[in-house]
């Protein structure tokens, strides 16, 4: 009887100590679990992001053929091939409405994505969507200024073209003011996929 009463509180102590363990596990684990900030974000954010990511590339392929365009275009007209630099003058306008369109259609997106900011929880994921559509804004205000830009650099390739006007050194700093934007444009876009990336993983 003695031995089993022996046994019976080892085992009592080994139930005991495995309890308090158990125990403090899960209260940690619950802890830990119960304080979590769960990021929530609505669907409308969601659709509207991935339709301006597409829009975004879009631009991005746009941009680098409008700038080898140009550049063949100015070879065209440097060897004095007209009728092919004015064919590629026409079709690279047609591509500059695009652009405008591509524009507008992210303006949407972006709309979109405001309208749906406040239902981002929490505060943290809210302030990085923010940053985030502010770096798109930006990106279509550069976007707006490019296909200005284009526009000129056009106009004055066709009276390059077509009367010969002497304009080489303003239409070389308009390519390189355009080109610039493009470039910065592209780093916009870089910092709102950081931004987005940065959401996910919060």
């Amino acid at each position: 009887m003695e031995i089993i009463l022996k046994k019976i509180m080892k085992y009592r102590k080994f139930l005991l100590l495995f309890t308090v363990i158990f125990v403090i596990f899960f209260y940690t684990f619950w802890s830990s679990f119960a304080t979590k900030d769960f990021i929530i974000v609505p669907q409308m954010f969601s659709d509207a992001r991935v339709k301006s990511d597409a829009i975004a590339e879009e631009f991005v392929e746009l941009s680098k053929s409008t700038k080898e365009n140009l550049e063949k275009i100015k070879a065209l007209e440097e060897k004095g091939s007209s009728n092919l630099a004015l064919t590629q003058i026409r079709e690279q306008i047609s591509r500059g409405d695009t652009l405008k369109a591509k524009g507008a259609e992210l303006l949407t997106s972006l709309s979109q994505m405001t309208y749906s900011l406040s239902g981002i929880r929490p505060e943290g994921a809210r302030a990085t969507a923010y940053s985030a559509i502010t770096y798109r804004i930006e990106m279509v205000d550069g976007l707006i200024t490019y296909s200005s830009e284009l526009e000129e650099i056009l106009k004055l390739l066709t009276s390059r073209v077509i009367y010969g006007d002497n304009i080489r050194t303003k239409l070389q700093d308009k390519i390189n003011s355009a080109n610039e934007n493009a470039k910065k444009i592209n780093e916009l876009n870089l910092k709102f996929n950081e931004a987005m990336k940065k959401l996910e993983n919060l």
